[in-house]
């Protein structure tokens, strides 16, 4: 407890003169005097302190006013969420705690004053308030899919953190992969290594490509940020600490959204899609798009697990002794729901997004993606030679899709992991992976680098389903 009159303890990096001035300034009155109680509050990683501040203003002998509010103390870059908020505001966003007050400490210090909205029951096993977070989000995402981002929120360049963000990660699983305890994560390193090296074209077709566009984003969307507002019988969602608010695909928050909370809640993994197809309608979109929809909300839930959240959890894993076994069990659980995401965004991107290559090489029938990479680059990607391991992608696809933790209501791509189609399983199949050149198509696949006679290739074409259309080839004659 605080007293105006005598001091006291409060929260680390609050100063409590500020938060009086504030009370002060609620009450319009002369304030004889101030008392504080201050609980610190988890979360707000992006701030310096976070607080519920209880506050009683004495303005006579016999008049006392009270006050419940948050209090973030905001330094440098973290002044972003103030800008955020004051956006919301703009735009009328109703998901949000109330803004109720801004104490300018300084040009590079504020103290954020927000409505307080008390804790709940955990509410997500009701399929409704899952399906409502969505709406809000649906909301939000249409009011700012065009905001100008300028001053605090422009100045945060997130694509330059994110790169060095997944190799750091990939770092850290081929440390994990050596110790006894997670060697068995060793078949997930290929498919992050492939992510990782494709993140920055995945990023700029997930920002330019698919149904939605970009919007200003929430940025860390998950449960601890999610409260329920109950108000005259009314319930209603509200999404809390906005620090990591940025310019981004839509389905990074709806992803986040529906892969945090399935981790505690089956029923949300078992229905992914119809709660994806939801968010869609409540942006107007038309059934049509969700299988598109569907490929992109993968590579965003890959960008999001390599943000920090998989390294996080790879750490605590690797942290034997350190935790209890129940702690551990559950940091190895959470990383594997993140690497069969980055597995599943791998095959996604590789088999629906890029232009796909076929071979018929002596009756060897090898299917590949043809991947864009630097200018003017050619030649194998992902692999080191011909043949790969036989029907290697069907295998995954498969195991994927029959996963009980990756198992869906409706997978819009079911279809593809039991097809004939190029990437099924066949007799023989070997994968083989070649990179986009500049220059004349029939410079596509550097065949002294794939190491096969051009003799033996009885066909080559790109399929017409993908963005990059082109003629069929054959280089045999």
């Amino acid at each position: 407890m605080w007293d105006s009159e005598v001091g006291g303890i409060v929260c680390g990096e609050l100063e409590p003169a500020h938060v009086a001035a504030f009370v002060r300034r609620q009450c319009a009155a002369e304030v004889e005097r101030v008392l504080l109680d201050v609980q610190p509050l988890l979360g707000g990683l992006e701030s310096r302190a976070v607080a519920r501040v209880q506050a009683e203003a004495v303005i006579c002998q016999d008049t006392v006013r009270t006050f419940t509010f948050v209090v973030k103390r905001l330094d440098g870059p973290a002044n972003r969420e103030l800008a955020m908020y004051e956006l919301l505001a703009s735009a009328g966003a109703r998901a949000t705690p109330q803004l109720v007050g801004v104490h300018s400490v300084s040009p590079a210090t504020s103290y954020l004053f927000l409505e307080w909205i008390p804790t709940s029951r955990w509410p997500w096993a009701e399929p409704a308030l899952v399906s409502h977070v969505l709406e809000q989000l649906a909301e939000i995402h249409a009011a700012l899919s065009a905001a100008p981002l300028a001053g605090p929120l422009g100045a945060w360049d997130y694509e330059s953190e994110l790169l060095p963000s997944a190799r750091a990660t990939l770092d850290t699983l081929e440390l994990a992969v050596e110790t006894r305890q997670l060697a068995g994560l060793r078949r997930h390193a290929a498919p992050l290594r492939r992510v990782v090296e494709a993140l920055p074209g995945m990023r700029r077709q997930l920002m330019a490509s698919g149904p939605l566009g970009p919007a200003v984003l929430h940025g860390d969307v998950h449960s601890g940020n999610v409260l329920i507002r109950e108000m005259t019988g009314s319930r209603s969602a509200v999404l809390l600490d906005w620090a990591r608010a940025r310019l981004g695909s839509p389905l990074e928050d709806v992803s986040s959204w529906l892969e945090s909370l399935a981790y505690w809640e089956p029923g949300v993994r078992r229905q992914r899609t119809s709660l994806l197809r939801h968010y869609l309608r409540a942006r107007g979109l038309p059934p049509a798009v969700v299988r598109e929809a569907y490929v992109w909300y993968w590579i965003a839930a890959a960008s999001n697990a390599l943000a920090g959240a998989l390294r996080y959890h790879l750490q605590r894993a690797m942290r034997v002794g350190d935790s209890s076994p129940r702690r551990q069990a559950e940091a190895i659980r959470a990383v594997r729901d993140y690497l069969r995401a980055i597995e599943l965004a791998d095959l996604l991107w590789r088999h629906e997004v890029v232009p796909e290559v076929v071979m018929i090489i002596k009756g060897t029938h090898t299917a590949g993606s043809v991947a864009p990479l630097d200018d003017g680059q050619a030649g194998i990607v992902g692999t080191e030679g011909l043949p790969a391991r036989g029907a290697d992608t069907a295998e995954r696809a498969e195991d994927l899709a029959d996963h009980t933790r990756m198992g869906d209501d409706d997978d819009p791509l079911a279809a593809m992991f039991g097809s004939d189609r190029a990437y099924g399983a066949q007799d023989a199949a070997a994968e083989v992976t070649v990179a986009l050149a500049a220059g004349p198509l029939e410079a596509i696949v550097d065949l002294p680098q794939i190491g096969v006679p051009q003799d033996r290739i009885a066909l080559l074409h790109l399929g017409d389903r993908h963005p990059f259309e082109a003629p069929a080839v054959n280089l045999a004659q």
